[in-house]
């Protein structure tokens, strides 16, 4: 794996030597962000890392205990804080275009049925997902995740996948991620559909809550009536209500204060916030104020990539403008907590990471600014600004003036206006099979603007699957087709259902339209354009 130059060299010794199973010992040194209870931010501080977990935090002026005062020292000059945790995206459409919306919608059930939402996102991700050439969906899963990691996120919603007919499971890729932690954590489970009925919000939130485990949920996303009065489906035949310290909700842009007040009266986990893609889409967004004044806790998340920011550094983005707009609802350092601790505690996770702490797990984001306030300077960074990002003591990406590139599972790319080496090409008997970001890059790339001669191919190629069970595909998780085997005909888009598209940049600091397509949207309300 590729590893902190120099380090490299000495494991290279160890491995020599027979010790391929010492500890890999490692110091940050920066200013420490560390989103612990107190908030405490050391200027000048260390970080000590052994294998996944961080032992020791503290001043440099301390001096380092040993044995990290003989362990390789990595100058940051720059802000160590905790990966960046969100708990709403849909992952395995992070790769499609922007969603040239020209309409206004009342809730997520008209959208999903407009003619241009199911050319231009549905059936564009279920052809690459179920596509049988596995190049495009491996591509896809490199991309999306890729895309995170460069915006600092450690953790997120996962990728369900399946393997032929036989198995179906979330992935254990790059990113944590909540619905398959693969440590002995909490682990999520989620229904992104309305429910239909208090039976069938019962039937279904019911075992997670009474068990105590995290259960993520989309309740009332529109802006109707109609929507709103979904909420009383978690209202229970005694008149309690599902609703518990486990349950997360997202979106909620339909809530006003009685139903923020029950939930924080029956203690809510939270409430999981998408201001651009609420806007792009309905033309406003959650009353965070409100639910924030009930006492409801709130964490940001990205939602998905056809309305939504490109990762957690440009929703806290948003989040800021609205947050300032509507007098200054949160502080900085509110914000931040909206990324860090506060969905970390949330899963149930808080003794894990979403801090800097001795005993958590090292993921860890550091970005190159450190002479101002460290949570405005959070908010204000972009991709440009990342040093690297750790996940389980592991650089998965970083400059390449930091991150050793002489690494066989290393890639040195071009991206984020910087030289980045990326730790991300797993073994050959990985379900990626050792793709890179370069190659998922000019695969995605050429899909894309190729839709309608893909299309063709996966239907020429479609019959002879059948059976087939040790093919890989992601699941589209927002996906209302039926249920079916692999490659079925009727179900998979054919050429006359899709368009040419042309792919985006992964960053937004690469993609030089990116404001100006937010801009063009007709829903976004001219305050909000007037301030990216």
């Amino acid at each position: 794996m590729a590893y902190f130059r120099e380090e490299t060299s000495r494991l290279t010794v160890l491995q020599k030597a027979g010790l391929a199973g010492a500890v890999k010992r490692y110091v940050l040194r920066g200013r420490v962000v560390t989103m612990n209870a107190a908030h405490d931010v050391i200027p000048d501080g260390f970080v000590c890392v052994a294998d996944e977990t961080i032992v020791h935090v503290g001043a440099w002026s301390d001096g380092l205990p040993a044995p990290f005062d003989a362990a390789k020292l990595i100058v940051t000059g720059g802000s160590i804080y905790p990966g960046l945790i969100e708990l709403h995206n849909h992952p395995s459409y992070n790769f499609i275009p922007m969603w040239p919306v020209v309409q206004h919608f009342d809730n997520r059930g008209i959208w999903r049925n407009d003619p241009g939402y199911k050319r231009w996102v549905s059936n564009t991700d279920y052809l690459l997902c179920n596509h049988p050439v596995a190049t495009y969906p491996k591509a896809l899963v490199r991309f999306v995740e890729c895309r995170a990691i460069l915006g600092g996120v450690t953790t997120t919603q996962g990728i369900l996948y399946q393997n032929g007919s036989a198995m179906r499971s979330y992935y254990d890729g790059l990113v944590r991620n909540v619905e398959f932690p693969v440590k002995n954590w909490p682990v999520a489970d989620d229904y992104i559909n309305d429910f239909t009925s208090a039976q069938d919000a019962e039937n279904r939130a019911g075992p997670a809550l009474a068990a105590g485990t995290p259960y993520i949920i989309h309740l009332c996303e529109g802006v109707d009536a109609t929507t709103r009065a979904k909420f009383d489906y978690l209202q229970k035949g005694d008149g309690t209500w599902l609703i518990g310290p486990s349950l997360v909700t997202i979106h909620g842009v339909a809530l006003d204060d009685p139903q923020f007040r029950t939930l924080a009266q029956n203690r809510v986990g939270g409430l999981v916030w998408s201001p651009l893609s609420n806007m792009l889409l309905y033309g406003a967004t959650t009353k965070v104020a409100r639910a924030k004044a009930a006492g409801v806790p709130i964490a940001i998340g990205c939602d998905w990539a056809p309305s939504g920011t490109k990762n957690l550094l440009g929703e806290l983005k948003i989040a800021k403008i609205v947050s300032d707009h509507e007098g200054g609802i949160f502080s900085d350092r509110e914000l931040v907590d909206a990324v860090t601790r506060t969905p970390a505690a949330m899963l149930g996770w808080a003794p894990y990471v979403g801090s800097i702490q001795a005993d958590r797990t090292a993921d860890l984001m550091i970005i190159d600014t450190a002479g101002g306030d460290p949570y405005r300077e959070l908010i204000d960074a972009d991709e440009s600004n990342i040093i690297a990002v750790i996940i389980d003591g592991r650089p998965r990406a970083g400059r390449a003036t930091l991150i050793d590139p002489g690494s066989a599972d290393a890639e040195l790319i071009r991206i984020a206006q910087q030289n980045l080496v990326l730790d991300i090409i797993e073994s050959k008997t990985h379900p990626l099979g050792g793709t890179s970001l370069s190659s998922a890059i000019a695969t995605m790339t050429y899909a894309l603007a190729n839709l309608k001669d893909v299309a063709r191919e996966a239907h020429t190629l479609a019959p002879m699957m059948e059976g087939v069970v040790d093919h890989w595909r992601p699941v589209p998780d927002y996906d209302d087709r039926p249920a079916g085997p692999m490659f079925a005909a009727p179900t998979l888009p054919g050429p006359d259902d899709v368009d040419p598209l042309a792919i985006e940049p992964m960053t937004a600091v690469d993609d030089t339209g990116f404001i100006g397509r937010i801009q063009a949207n007709p829903n976004v309300p001219q305050w909000l354009k007037d301030s990216l």
